[in-house]
């Protein structure tokens, strides 16, 4: 186990990186390989008979965060920034030192994505300012922008900033091009799939400001840009790239088909969100099985809106149970957005079937998932049963048209609304916003 990193060089030869895990290596392992592979870098980090640990340390660090990435372990991201902490005290010279924040701050920013922590965000942020300007050699320097980017689309999401958004597209569109030209330079499979993985993240800003502006030719453009990346990519020897950039796709011809009314489109993204799943397993990562299965349980949910198939609405709420059960970090931001969506997806299919028996089956597993709640512990997993009763609160009051339900529905919302604020989750936040917006404007 401890040296299949170095018999996959040997096979696929591949030049072996001196200070950094290879993520074109590292695809090709599972999860459980991967952690493999992060323990024989803090045993080789602290071995005594080696020369020199510092490239042990900066390979731990990428390993347990690419682990905590796909698993949402928060023990991966703590040995993740122990190794760059670790790196950084070790290190003598300038540009080793800026390495091990730029190392520290993409743990950190990899927490912040994965639990919705803003004092991470607020943290990666002064530490890759720390490496800044600080002898990065050039790939790191790119890694540096496409970081600056992610922050910068974080940002843009939460206030639902346009103009922000283009400035952190602007970001990737120049941290592309620099790791492109790099990739081609050094004939280095690792870099060119940061250079695609800052693609799909660029072209995901974009889709999802598509959406809420309900701007076709953002979603179109997205669904241009990932398109032509799958076709370049080897879904065999970059399956977590290509399924990353191939979701993408599928969701963005289905937000567009549900957008221009077009059956067709939404078919045709449901399609190729269903050949993912035949292309690699949960075992690999996850979480990325989790983000796919939580797409195409929207794409089916859009399907039997557009088709009037109550087949595609069930179908959907299968594909949620099984990111559900796929994301099992009860603390993930990830987790509970699954769970918000298929609540929605359940209370709307009740909804049209005018199935009061449906949602009160529902509000009795909300309620039950609610008594056994901890708010003081898990504050914002209450907040989400709390959401979620809200939306079958508001189905039922379209159904009865009673203002006990609206009332009930309100509260809900007005709760879970005030704890995402508190947590700083703002995908989270804007739902239950939006859900009290509509009940109070019935």
């Amino acid at each position: 186990m401890f040296d299949f990193e170095r018999e996959l060089k040997r096979i696929l030869g591949v030049a072996a990186a001196s200070d950094a895990a290879d993520p074109s290596l590292l695809e090709l392992l599972d999860a459980r390989m991967l952690a493999g592979q992060g323990r024989a870098a803090d045993i080789a980090a602290g071995r005594v008979s080696t020369r020199d640990p510092l490239p042990h340390r900066f390979e731990a660090a990428a390993i347990w965060r690419e682990y905590a990435r796909r698993t949402g372990d928060p023990a991966a991201l703590r040995k993740s920034a122990a190794a760059a902490e670790a790196a950084g005290k070790a290190s003598r010279k300038l540009s080793d030192q800026a390495r091990a924040a730029l190392e520290q701050g993409l743990t950190c920013l990899a927490g912040a994505d994965l639990f919705g922590d803003q004092g991470l965000a607020d943290t990666a942020r002064t530490l890759l300012e720390a490496a800044a300007g600080q002898g990065l050699d050039a790939v790191a320097e790119a890694r540096l922008e496409t970081a600056y980017a992610r922050l910068a689309a974080r940002d843009a999401i939460g206030s639902g900033d346009y103009a922000r958004a283009l400035e952190a597209a602007a970001l990737y569109d120049s941290a592309v091009h620099k790791l492109e030209r790099l990739a081609a330079d050094r004939g280095s499979p690792a870099v060119r799939l940061e250079a695609a993985a800052a693609r799909v993240a660029r072209a995901e800003l974009l889709a999802i400001f598509g959406v809420h502006r309900k701007d076709a030719r953002l979603l179109e453009g997205a669904a241009r840009d990932v398109a032509q990346l799958v076709e370049h990519l080897d879904p065999d020897y970059e399956p977590l790239t290509w399924a990353r950039a191939a979701e993408l796709c599928g969701a963005c011809l289905t937000a567009l088909g549900a957008l221009c009314v077009r059956v067709d489109l939404i078919a045709e993204g449901v399609s190729a969100l269903v050949e993912i799943g035949e292309r690699y397993t949960r075992d690999h990562s996850p979480l990325d099985w989790a983000r796919f299965q939580h797409a195409l349980g929207q794409a089916l949910q859009a399907l039997g809106e557009a088709s009037d198939s109550d087949a595609a609405f069930e179908q959907a709420e299968v594909s949620y149970d099984e990111a559900l059960d796929a994301a099992i970090g009860t603390a993930l931001v990830m987790r509970a957005t699954i769970a918000s969506d298929r609540a929605a997806c359940v209370a709307r299919r009740a909804e049209r079937r005018g199935d009061l028996t449906a949602l009160a089956r529902a509000e009795a597993a909300f309620r039950s998932e609610l008594a056994g709640a901890k708010p003081e512990a898990d504050p914002s997993g209450w907040a989400v049963i709390q959401a979620n009763l809200g939306r079958l609160y508001e189905a039922r009051a379209e159904l009865l048209g009673e203002f006990r339900e609206r009332d009930a529905a309100v509260y809900a919302y007005e709760a879970a609304l005030d704890v995402f604020c508190e947590q700083g989750l703002r995908t989270l936040a804007v739902i239950a916003a939006e859900g009290l917006e509509r009940v109070r404007a019935a």
